[in-house]
């Protein structure tokens, strides 16, 4: 029964042990904060190419409607 007390605290001792230090909480904050802002920058450039691709076709659009009277 003791041999089984020690396994288990041992074991429950390892198990937190292996949890994060903060350097890699900080580490792993960092790496997902600039992942969101890529992601963030894509967005929005994917908009930004979107809307000019949309005021392109609406100018298209104009010019024919134009050309037609």
């Amino acid at each position: 029964m003791r041999k089984l007390s020690i396994v288990f605290i041992t074991s429950i001792l390892f198990i937190i042990g292996c949890g994060q230090t903060e350097e890699e909480k900080q580490e792993v904050q960092e790496r997902t904060e600039e992942a969101v802002q890529e992601g963030n920058d894509l967005i929005e450039q994917m908009a930004q190419e979107q809307q000019a691709a949309e005021d392109s076709t609406t100018a298209a659009e104009e010019t024919d409607s134009l050309s037609n009277n």
